[in-house]
């Protein structure tokens, strides 16, 4: 595939490389989960060198999913992703980039869930984001 205007085809975003390039540590029962990513030639291509914004966005939701994973009870599983917002407040310049994700409210059906992106250096905020999750109960079928 080309992209409009250039000569040169489009090489797709090596996804077992960006997955590697996450590191993942859960607290276990609490409803928090904290990331921490490596910069990385895959992940870095945003402004001024800094992490790109699609993979902090995947970080918000990763990190949303992992929130609500350690309370989840036996029969109960994330369907799916309903709604990600993400928030950009500085270049993600960071190594590691942390992510710590909060569940605010698990429902029947759904779940809410925020997510602080930091420099692992400064400890500065860089990203909030929320994701709203579907939730699957095994008696839901």
């Amino acid at each position: 595939m080309t992209a409009p205007g250039s000569a040169a085809p489009l090489t797709p975003l090596p996804l077992d490389a960006l997955l590697e390039a996450f590191s993942t540590t859960v607290e276990a029962g609490d409803g928090v989960a904290r990331l921490a990513m490596r910069r990385t030639d895959t992940t870095v291509g945003g402004f001024r060198g800094s992490i790109n914004g699609g993979v902090l966005a995947a970080l918000v939701e990763l990190a949303a999913h992992s929130a609500l994973a350690t309370v989840l009870t036996p029969g109960e599983a994330v369907e799916h992703t309903i709604d990600v917002s993400v928030t950009y407040l500085r270049p993600s310049l960071g190594d590691p980039t942390l992510a710590e994700g909060r569940l605010l409210r698990k429902g029947g059906r759904y779940a809410v869930c925020i997510v602080e992106v930091r420099n692992g250096e400064s400890g500065d905020v860089t990203v909030i984001g929320k994701a709203t999750l579907g939730l699957l109960r095994q008696s839901d079928g």
